[in-house]
């Protein structure tokens, strides 16, 4: 059935009347020609979009920083430093393909100036000088110098100056501020570091109880009291360590510490000078202290029946004696007691740990020993009543030596011991 399309179907076929024996064919044109034109618009659409990317264009870039480059050279070589221009920026126009520069960033372009030729303090003009990406030009700047002041470099140490916040109970006291180090070295553009007084420190350390520590950043002060922030200055530190003792006190006995036990009040006066001390120190190590030892007294050598001595206090770690010192006087007098002599041959010594591998021998050796004890009973004390012993554990040579020898009384019914010192002859083969 044919419409108004010329004989033509919707399918793209021409019709033949049947009785004429024709056949239906298609029509390619109607199809092909609206592709070709597409194709041809979109060649040239591409063409022209190529055309435009490839076309030379110019973009202005702002802000650029300006890095200082031969720095370390300048300062090495000629000892200058750099006064100023760390902080300089520069605008550049680059030129180049639309897609090129469509595509630069910031970051892609550097801009320096280099100090290592400078020979000269004082101003100088350097020009500046613009690297970026390879196919792109550099046209223009905003400005094509750079005005950067170099100085003498110089160094000086300046005190550091502690400003402690706190509070603190009335049971405690505080002690000196401990800064470490107390001198800063700062190093620069001797026009800077000569303006600088000290370096000031702040700390807050609320209420404390006890000794406290902190590592802290210090701030850079001039002589006008106005805090100095330049790059253009060093430190041999950046921080200090502040130390706030914190003290307790507390006035305890004290103790006079015998070696053997020999001397008890039962059998002696024992007055110590002073007999009581105030200590100081941590508050946590004060609240544990109940007394002082006195360094240990042997009562062995206490020849006399009444003697006075100087002797040392042990104080615990970081603890003190207020108002200094760190020595007591004591004196031991016995009470009902006397000296019984008694003749004894060293040769008799009981040896513990003898030499291996080695023989000894003790020589005779008579001594008058003289036995301190209770009046009570000291016509019991006899050469039976006294032991002695040697220890050779240091002696392991052969050889010939003078040993000490130590001494034990057996006392019924009281007390005894042998005072004074003696040595016997040990040879070792």
């Amino acid at each position: 059935m044919q419409d108004g399309n010329n004989g033509i179907d919707e399918g793209g076929f021409e019709e033949h009347p049947r009785g004429t024996g024709g056949r239906r064919r298609p029509h390619v044109l109607r199809n092909i020609i609206p592709i070709l034109l597409s194709l041809v618009a979109a060649t040239l659409l591409w063409l022209y979009a190529t055309s435009l990317d490839s076309t030379s264009t110019s973009k202005r870039f702002t802000q650029i920083g300006v890095a200082l480059q031969g720095v370390a050279t300048m300062q090495n070589q000629r000892g200058f430093s750099v006064l100023s221009g760390y902080d300089s920026t520069v605008d550049v126009t680059v030129t180049g393909s639309k897609s090129d520069i469509n595509q630069l960033r910031n970051s892609d372009i550097t801009a320096y100036v280099d100090l290592s030729s400078v020979t000269a303090a004082g101003e100088q003009s350097l020009p500046i000088r613009v690297k970026t990406k390879t196919g792109l030009q550099v046209t223009g700047l905003s400005t094509n110098y750079l005005v950067v002041y170099v100085d003498k470099t110089t160094s000086n140490k300046v005190p550091v100056m502690a400003n402690i916040l706190q509070s603190h109970e009335s049971s405690v006291m505080l002690g000196d501020v401990i800064i470490d180090p107390a001198t800063v070295t700062v190093s620069g553009p001797e026009q800077l570091i000569m303006t600088i007084d000290h370096a000031q420190v702040t700390v807050d350390l609320g209420r404390i109880t006890q000794t406290m520590e902190i590592t802290e950043q210090f701030t850079l002060i001039d002589k006008n009291g106005e805090a100095v922030n330049s790059q253009y200055i060093t430190t041999d530190v950046s921080s200090v360590q502040i130390t706030q003792p914190v003290y307790a006190q507390a006035t305890v006995p004290v103790n006079v510490q015998y070696k053997y036990g020999y001397v008890t009040p039962a059998n002696a006066a024992i007055q110590v000078t002073p007999s009581t001390v105030t200590v100081v120190g941590e508050p946590s190590v004060i609240a544990g202290i109940s007394f002082i030892d006195t360094q240990v007294i042997d009562e062995t050598g206490l020849v006399d029946m009444n003697t006075t001595q100087t002797v040392g206090l042990v104080l615990p770690a970081g603890v003190s004696v207020s108002g200094g010192g760190n020595t007591c006087q004591v004196d031991t007098q016995f009470t009902g007691a006397t000296d019984q002599k008694v003749r004894y041959d060293l040769s008799d010594a009981q040896v513990v740990n003898p030499p291996s591998g080695l023989m000894y021998k003790i020589d005779s050796q008579q001594e008058e020993l003289t036995v301190r004890c209770d009046a009570a009973i000291a016509e019991t004390i006899t050469r039976d009543s006294v032991s002695c012993g040697v220890d050779l554990s240091k002696y392991t040579d052969k050889g010939t030596y003078a040993v000490p020898v130590t001494f034990m009384v057996s006392a019924d019914g009281g007390w005894a011991f042998v005072v004074g010192s003696y040595t016997c002859t040990v040879e070792i083969y």
